[in-house]
């Protein structure tokens, strides 16, 4: 007779195939969890695959953040796909915060929410990452690094534009609120150059300065200082 652990491996290729609805083998599942207090994680597997797969589309190419980005959310879990990236809870507050933003009192703007609501989703994967406990290649760990100190750059940049300093430091937004984000394994790929950083500074350099106009081009005038390039790119294939 098949193990639980058996069944949840193959409901995972099933789901992930296509062949199965996700809520259908999530309550299968979670029959499987009550019955046996297990629950299939393949996220080592997903990230070697995801990894692998981006370093055959681009040889000799340096790890980007947004590859990196891409990679971690290929590495979550299927029934992690139920819900937002963020969280329910994270995910629901910042729409309808931006959704209802004509309050006159938030100053805001619904770019400076989607910034957060990328933070978030980018601290929910810090924290799954930690949590698994899995071993991360060098110039992964320093490309994902990079991106969430980046993404928090902007949030902190944006927070020290609309929270007064009493209110930044009760929401943990403070000068250093990027450095949260370094991981022995990123610093180190770093220090032994398996990374070249694109955006953060070095341990003890200083707050992070968010990097608005960024290769943006010269059409977005004076004020291109203020925006972050989001033209999509598809971040598993490097031209």
């Amino acid at each position: 007779m098949a193990t639980p652990a058996y069944i949840l491996g193959a409901l995972d290729a099933l789901v992930k195939a296509g062949e199965l609805s996700p809520d259908y083998a999530l309550g299968v599942a979670s029959v499987l969890e009550k019955q046996a207090g297990l629950f299939w994680d393949s996220t080592a597997s997903d990230y070697n695959s995801a990894y692998n797969s981006w370093k055959a589309q681009n040889p000799g190419k340096q790890m980007t953040p947004d590859a990196a980005l891409a990679i971690a959310d290929k590495s979550r879990n299927w029934w992690e796909y139920m819900k937002p990236k963020a969280g329910w809870g994270n995910y629901i507050k910042n729409r309808f915060n931006k959704w209802t933003r004509w309050w006159p009192t938030d100053k805001m703007t619904g770019e400076m929410y989607d910034r957060q609501l990328k933070d978030m989703e980018n601290r929910e994967t810090y924290n799954r990452l930690k949590k698994r406990n899995i071993g991360l290649h060098g110039d992964f760990a320093g490309a994902l690094q990079d991106a969430h100190m980046r993404d928090a750059s902007f949030r902190l940049e944006d927070a020290r534009r609309t929270m007064s300093p009493a209110a930044r430091q009760a929401a943990g937004l403070t000068d250093d609120y990027a450095d949260t984000y370094r991981t022995a394994a990123g610093d180190q790929a770093v220090v032994g150059k398996a990374y070249k950083p694109q955006f953060h500074k070095a341990p003890n350099a200083g707050p992070q300065k968010a990097p608005y106009g960024q290769n943006l081009p010269s059409s977005y005038g004076a004020n291109k200082h203020l925006f972050y390039n989001t033209k999509y790119v598809n971040p598993l294939v490097q031209k």
